[in-house]
């Protein structure tokens, strides 16, 4: 997993950001957590650089990196996942840390496709140039984070017929030539023409949030990926209160429960007689059953459309509906119409409220705590070792002293009848605050996204 290379790094580089997201997003983590290891964004507003901005790159004595994530990409179009993950491994490592001693390899295990390559007299220019669109997603989606960090290209083969390795000369040369996509901090390496395709990595990147979160915390990603990642039926789990503001979470949401609750789907058959599909269901722990998605009272953008902006609550339930029959259609197929109940409960902030009022009430006094998933003073905090204390009933006390956050955070999780996420925005609204009755946040430089917090608690709580 190790990727070692000694390069020369030692002189800082500027780099003009045309970019509004990534500015703007560089910009607040500069005054979160990247201004003590001199990182710098200074706004240019003259004539012939309006809205841009110049980002200063600290640089280090070549040195080993202490960590790096090697991440494959098997398929052209998983380049879109892969930013958040690198956004999130820069936030889940030690703040005392500087970032540029974090590595990220992208290996692009795949043969570029170029709609326009018959176009060029030289199809390895149009493969470049699609090369360097990628990358650029790649930072863009990672909101600027993997300029950050030590960050490297395992360029893709072009040509699909002698498997032509894409050079770095090429990929220079566009992004070069192009403002927009010009990143010359990202190091470039070259495939070797002899080396086999690995096919069994894994689409996507968003369960693979926990094991990043273990690995930071741990000698080596090895033994983590060894200990597996397997998930177990869901038996009286919490219910997950989500405050969400942006459909594509909602997406991501689904998503992540589902891959909890497949098994438990497969292994039952419906019957002809579809009217008792909904009691038959009730008796399965289903993660999903038990998730409550809470909306805002008001929204001010209207999310995922080009329409005029709404603060009808309608208008969002019927995207939030929209996203669902979209799951079920891309999940389910033809069979669709007979999962129709395998949907999580939306709700606005009062009746919410109401929710978390009702189990507070509970008869059930094994789990009574109400707990909220956000930075607060009186938060425990949950570290990457969870592993090692989900079933330690008692601690000598010598332990209690040394791991305290990690016991209790633990201690709380599991004994917890609702768990809270808060906006990614706001955190959780102080309305529903006043009915918690403890805190847990996950050790990180900064927020995260509400996704992935989600699926790192979920870890924690319901691997087996």
């Amino acid at each position: 997993m190790s990727y070692d290379m000694m390069d020369d790094n030692t002189s800082s580089i500027e780099i003009q950001l045309t970019n509004p997201g990534i500015i703007s997003r560089l910009d607040q983590d500069i005054a979160d957590y990247l201004s003590p290891f001199g990182y710098r964004l200074k706004t240019q507003t003259s004539k012939n650089v309006d809205g841009t901005a110049l980002f200063t790159i600290p640089g280090l004595p070549a040195i080993k990196p202490v960590k790096t994530v090697h991440i494959y990409c098997h398929a052209e179009d998983l380049i879109s996942s892969i930013g958040p993950l690198i956004r999130t491994y820069l936030r889940l490592s030690d703040g005392n840390l500087h970032p540029k001693k974090l590595r990220a390899v992208v290996d692009c295990k795949f043969v570029i496709t170029c709609k326009d390559a018959t176009k060029c007299i030289n199809g390895e220019e149009a493969a470049a140039k699609r090369m360097a669109h990628h990358i650029h997603m790649i930072i863009r989606n990672s909101m600027g984070s993997a300029l950050c960090l030590d960050f490297v290209v395992v360029l893709p083969f072009y040509s699909s017929e002698n498997k032509r390795s894409l050079s770095v000369h090429a990929v220079r040369i566009a992004m070069n030539s192009n403002i927009d996509t010009n990143y010359p901090c990202v190091t470039l390496r070259e495939r070797s023409l002899d080396e086999v395709f690995d096919c069994d990595c894994v689409d996507g990147t968003l369960y693979l949030h926990p094991k990043l979160f273990c690995w930071l915390s741990s000698s080596s990603l090895e033994a983590c990926i060894e200990s597996g990642m397997k998930r177990g039926a869901i038996v009286s789990g919490p219910i997950v209160i989500a405050c969400i503001e942006k459909v594509a979470n909602l997406h991501r949401i689904l998503m992540l429960c589902y891959d909890y609750d497949k098994s438990a789907l497969e292994n039952c058959c419906f019957s002809e007689d579809t009217s008792c599909e909904n009691d038959k269901y009730s008796e399965l722990s289903l993660l999903l059953l038990n998730v409550v998605v809470a909306i805002p009272k008001e929204v001010v953008n209207n999310p995922g459309r080009t329409r005029k902006n709404t603060k009808a609550t309608k208008a969002l339930l019927q995207y939030y509906d929209e996203a669902i029959e979209h799951f079920h259609s891309a999940v389910f197929g033809d069979s669709k119409e007979q999962y129709t109940f395998y949907r999580p409960t939306i709700v606005n902030e009062d009746e919410c409220i109401d929710t978390i009022s009702a189990l507070g009430k509970s008869n059930d006094t094994s789990k009574q705590t109400l707990l909220g998933i956000d930075l607060h003073r009186n938060a425990l905090t949950l570290s990457g070792d969870y592993e090692e204390y989900k079933h330690v009933k008692n601690l000598q006390q010598h332990l209690q002293k040394e791991f305290n956050h990690t016991y209790y955070a633990m201690r709380e999780l599991l004994k917890s009848r609702a768990i809270v996420f808060g906006y990614e925005s706001t955190g959780i609204p102080e309305c529903i605050q006043t009915y918690l009755n403890a805190w847990v946040q996950i050790s990180s430089r900064s927020s995260l996204n509400v996704v992935a917090s989600m699926a790192i608690l979920f870890d924690a709580i319901f691997r087996k």
